[in-house]
């Protein structure tokens, strides 16, 4: 082979692979094109914040693959082709993330809520508890007179001990306080 017939064929060739690199520049930049718009649709919904690793992952590669599309389209169409399903599926990615999101706030919420009544059942119960042991030691009085003239004493003794149910006051101990009071004023 003379040199002027390798010159011509290595230019030939040379043609022949821009050629093959602008179709496939060609064929690859609309997946590329769809691929940014994916993600400018993902952002402008705010779905990337819900998934931020995977949107930066995606965001840089795609960059990648933009700049080797110029130099390198044979790698980017390989790009393309290896995380055109990670591209497609991210939309449905993120909005299920979401809404796995907000279904664990909705269930934290409904949690708190449950506790906050368990809570307050749990007052109203003690509350009555301690109101049943009160009306119990006052029945307990065999004189009139002597609960007369406790009333006074009674009344502060109640408010310390009823007015408060969560000062971890029981039924035990308010009987306790007003046998105290009972035994001073009965003698």
């Amino acid at each position: 082979m003379s040199r002027a017939d390798e010159y011509r064929y290595q230019i030939e060739r040379q043609r022949k692979q821009e050629l093959a690199q602008q179709r496939v520049r060609e064929t690859t930049r609309p997946f590329v094109e769809r691929y940014r718009s994916i993600l400018n649709d993902v952002a402008s919904q705010g779905l990337d914040d819900v998934i931020p690793a995977e949107f930066r992952e995606l965001n840089s590669e795609l960059r990648r693959m933009e700049t080797l599309l110029e130099s390198d389209p044979f790698a980017a169409r390989d790009m393309s082709r290896s995380l055109g399903g990670r591209f497609h599926g991210l939309p449905r990615l993120a909005r299920e993330q979401r809404r796995s999101n907000q279904e664990a706030e909705l269930a934290a919420a409904e949690a708190f809520r449950k506790a906050q009544q368990a809570e307050a059942e749990r007052q109203l119960q003690m509350k009555a508890e301690l109101e049943t042991a009160w009306r119990e030691g006052l029945s307990g009085w065999s004189t009139p007179v002597a609960l007369n003239a406790a009333f006074g004493e009674l009344q502060q003794l109640r408010e310390r001990l009823l007015s408060n149910a969560t000062n971890n006051m029981t039924p035990a101990q308010v009987s306790v306080a007003l046998r105290g009071v009972q035994q001073r004023y009965e003698a």
